[in-house]
């Protein structure tokens, strides 16, 4: 008997921490094959060999084959078996405390002087994320001598988003000049 039946992939093992496969294409995607009635009849798809996802960081193409197992088939037309396997980074969010702030142009006292820092991103970046990374920055470019309530604002590497800062507003006092 001669049956076509869609190629299923075998995954085994997960990507390296901070990663998924969000998508596995199989090329083609169904085969061809022969053998006994018997065998074929309730057969539903046939497997891959497993495709080890232990150590892919990035999308990959990896050349793989039918798994017949103990199965008498065989091919009806041999055809390169190809897997198209998407890896995508997950998305990590992670907070930073004491973050310093910064004021600037013109001196004045901030307070409180550190804020905690939410970000999120791509989980290798963010993870690789330091203190000195993110820069926490209060702008006295157009306040008048006195105390104001000012937005902290965040610069952040591209890639990166900012989930919030806590506080958002700090109490800054710019001095008379002299």
């Amino acid at each position: 008997m001669t049956q076509t039946l869609p190629i299923k992939p075998v995954l085994e093992n997960s990507p390296p921490e901070g990663y998924e496969a969000t998508n596995v294409t199989i090329r083609p995607d169904r085969v061809k094959v022969k053998g006994p009635y018997g065998e074929l009849a309730d057969l539903k798809f046939i497997p891959t060999l497993p495709i080890d996802l232990s150590h892919l960081r990035e999308n990959t193409v990896i050349a793989t084959d039918l798994d017949f197992k103990s199965l008498h088939l065989a091919w009806k037309e041999s055809t390169p078996i190809v897997a198209d396997i998407q890896i995508t980074p997950k998305t990590l969010t992670r907070n930073f405390l004491k973050v310093p702030i910064q004021a600037g142009p013109q001196p004045a006292k901030v307070a409180p002087v550190q804020v905690t820092v939410t970000v999120k991103g791509p989980w290798p970046q963010v993870q690789a994320l330091t203190l000195e990374n993110l820069k926490a920055r209060v702008d006295t470019g157009n306040l008048a001598p006195g105390r104001h309530r000012v937005n902290v604002s965040v610069e952040l590497p591209d890639g990166v988003s900012l989930v919030r800062t806590q506080p958002d507003t700090v109490t800054v006092s710019v001095a008379k000049s002299s």
